[in-house]
């Protein structure tokens, strides 16, 4: 058998994982509990950490979970707009992430011409192209 895990706090209590899971679901659960608050908590904490990338997330994920009803994450953006300003931070639709882009419309004319000369040369296939591109990316490239 594993040994227990416990979590150990400043003032001394010990708390298994399941216990502290336990809590925090009984915690998001209550019926007046204030997901605005939620949200401001969460922002704050990743400016605090500096983390852009999760500040995102958490906005795509409230986006995400309004769903069908189109009106109710222009209402959460618009509540904690305050603390938006107060942090210096953008919404994804203000940055532009909410749009799907090309992956090629930013490259360089000259990396577009080498491209295009490479998949002109004999043997030279989509598949042996594009594996090349996506070693050097982020950017999953596509076959136009």
């Amino acid at each position: 058998s594993s040994p227990l895990q416990l979590r150990y706090y400043s003032h001394g209590s010990n708390e298994t994982d399941e216990e502290f899971d336990a809590r925090w679901v009984t915690y998001f659960n209550k019926p007046d509990t204030d997901s605005l608050k939620i949200i401001d908590a969460a922002l704050r904490a990743c400016r605090r950490l500096n983390d852009f990338a999760s500040t995102i997330r958490i906005l795509e994920a409230v986006k995400d979970k309004a769903g069908p009803h189109k009106e109710i994450y222009p209402y959460v953006i618009q509540e904690p707009r305050p603390t938006f300003n107060k942090l210096g931070i953008s919404t994804p639709e203000e940055l532009g992430l909410d749009k799907s882009v090309n992956p090629m419309d930013g490259l360089p004319k000259d990396l577009l011409i080498l491209l295009l000369e490479c998949k002109q040369s004999p043997g030279n296939t989509d598949d042996n192209i594009l594996s090349y591109l996506n070693k050097f990316s982020f950017i999953e490239y596509q076959a136009i």
